[in-house]
């Protein structure tokens, strides 16, 4: 278990580098797309992992068995990455720079209304 360990946190780390770039690049992802990159990148991980696992030499059998494995794994993580998303979204929201609907607006001493208080300008006495 130990020899694979590298192995495995190579692949998350690839495969979480491939999903911020994604974010980065094109936005927010809607849920149907969330849906599909669940499974894509589920699927990029298991093949990482067996290139890796086969690339170092572990004993991996390579057979249809693994691709199968792998597409079933995929479409697990399909599946399950709407309601997960979901369920970060909600123990998160609160530090989520993208989910905050918008600035308050604080009342100022003066009546004027402004978006944030360092707006405010100068203290006078």
């Amino acid at each position: 278990m130990l020899q694979t360990l590298g192995g495995f946190a190579l692949t998350l780390l690839s495969v979480g580098y491939v999903a911020g770039r994604y974010r980065e690049t094109v936005g927010r992802p809607t849920r149907g797309v969330v849906a599909i990159l669940g499974g894509a990148l589920t699927l990029l991980g298991a093949l990482v992992i067996a290139a890796i696992q086969v690339g170092t030499g572990i004993d991996a059998n390579v057979s249809v068995i693994v691709l199968r494995d792998a597409v079933i794994k995929s479409l697990i993580g399909a599946a399950l990455a709407i309601p997960v998303l979901l369920l970060v979204r909600l123990v998160v929201r609160s530090a989520l720079v993208d989910e905050r609907r918008g600035a308050r607006r604080t009342m100022v001493r003066g009546g004027s209304d402004r978006s944030h208080p360092f707006d405010a300008g100068p203290i006078e006495g």
